[in-house]
């Protein structure tokens, strides 16, 4: 029964509300798009404190969101959210917030990267960083 290709998916909820399909074969699988937008609105919240109206692109601004920022109102930051397992390169993904930005926006290109228990990541360029300090050690 186990051993022939054929599966059988049933869908599941979890107490944190993410729907994941359960395959006889393999591991659970997560459904990606709902993952990532959890983890948009977990950022989200972590920020509260600091940016009161920080919220979704998603829901605010398309063009925003299509320029490759996921989280707006958080002042000079840009910010994008990834909950992936294999993200590839930080540096692609800032290049292509750089890439989208428009010729007018000002702000500091960052990247929240996710692992399954591994905790978070933040990227940034260093030249972005540099200043950021320089400004800590001024105070």
């Amino acid at each position: 029964m186990f051993g022939d290709k054929r599966f059988i998916n049933t869908t599941f909820s979890t107490k944190s509300k993410m729907n994941f399909t359960l395959n006889k074969n393999r591991m659970p699988k997560i459904n990606a798009r709902k993952k990532g937008i959890q983890f948009e609105l977990q950022t989200i919240q972590r920020l509260k404190h600091l940016y009161p109206n920080a919220k979704s692109s998603r829901s605010e601004s398309k063009s925003l969101d299509d320029r490759k920022v996921d989280i707006i109102n958080t002042g000079l930051w840009r910010i994008q959210c990834k909950a992936v397992e294999n993200m590839g390169s930080a540096h692609s993904t800032l290049k292509a917030m750089e890439d989208a930005r428009l010729d007018y926006e000002h702000g500091v290109s960052i990247v929240f990267h996710k692992k399954n228990r591994k905790g978070t990541v933040v990227s940034m360029m260093l030249d972005d960083f540099i200043p950021i300090l320089e400004k800590l050690k001024n105070k």
